[in-house]
C-alpha cells in the first residue's frame, strides 16, 4: 500500500500556527512516497448457479452474484493508499472494485437444420453440409454499480491531493435522478479546515 513517510500534522491544538514542513516529521523533506505491506481486503459473496446440459438444443450456465467487499485502500484506479500515517485505516470501507449484485449468463443453441432436425431435414447432402451444424451462442451480464467515493477539496492542511467532504442528509431522498445526476450533491460539503474526513 502506498503511504507518505513524512505526512504532516493536523494544523490543531499545538501545530495550531505552524507550516506544513514544521509539521511534518522530517521538516527537510516535502513528501517521502514508499510502498509497504500493510492494508486488507475482505470479500464475502453468495453464489447460485444454474447449469442446463441439453435442452432442445440450448445449453445454459447463469450464476447469479450477491456480494461485497471491504478494503484499507482504493485500488480501483490506483492504490491512493494512507492519507493519515498515524491512522492508516482511517479510509477504509466498500471496496470499489465489487458491484454488489451480478448476473452472468452463457448459452448455446444448435440450430435445428439438416437432416434429422426439425427444419429443412429432406435437404440434399450439399444443402445438408451448408446447413447443419450451427450454433449460435454468447454471455451476457448484467451488473449493478460499484460504490463510488465522493470527493471534495483538500482543506486538511497536510497537502492531500483531495479530501472527502462530509455527508449532512441522504443524496438519494426526495431527488429527481437524471442519466447525467445519479444523487444529490448538495447533501456533501467540504470538511472543516483542519480535519480528517
Amino acid at each position: 500500500m502506498f503511504m507518505d513517510l513524512n505526512s504532516a500534522y493536523l494544523p490543531t491544538g499545538q501545530y495550531a500556527g505552524m507550516s506544513l514542513a514544521q509539521r511534518r516529521f522530517f521538516p527537510q523533506w516535502g513528501r517521502i512516497g514508499s510502498w509497504i505491506p500493510i492494508g486488507w481486503a475482505k470479500y464475502d459473496a453468495l453464489i447460485v448457479s444454474l447449469r442446463d446440459r441439453e435442452w432442445h438444443g440450448l445449453t445454459l450456465i447463469s450464476n447469479f452474484t450477491w456480494a461485497k467487499g471491504l478494503a484499507s485502500s482504493n485500488m480501483r484506479t490506483s492504490d491512493i493508499g494512507i492519507t493519515d500515517l498515524l491512522n492508516p485505516y482511517g479510509v477504509s470501507g466498500e471496496a470499489q472494485w465489487v458491484p454488489e449484485k451480478s448476473l452472468i449468463t452463457g448459452y448455446s443453441y444448435t440450430l435445428p437444420f439438416g437432416r434429422g432436425k426439425e427444419l429443412a431435414s429432406s435437404v440434399g447432402p450439399v444443402m445438408n453440409k451448408v446447413l447443419s451444424g450451427w450454433t449460435a451462442s454468447g454471455i451476457t451480464t448484467f451488473s449493478t454499480g460499484s460504490p463510488q467515493p465522493v470527493y471534495g477539496r483538500d482543506l486538511t492542511g497536510v497537502a492531500l491531493s483531495r479530501g472527502y467532504p462530509d455527508r449532512i442528509c441522504d443524496p438519494r431522498k426526495n431527488f429527481n435522478q437524471t442519466r447525467l445526476e445519479w444523487f444529490n450533491t448538495s447533501c456533501f460539503v467540504n470538511a472543516p479546515f483542519g480535519t480528517w474526513p
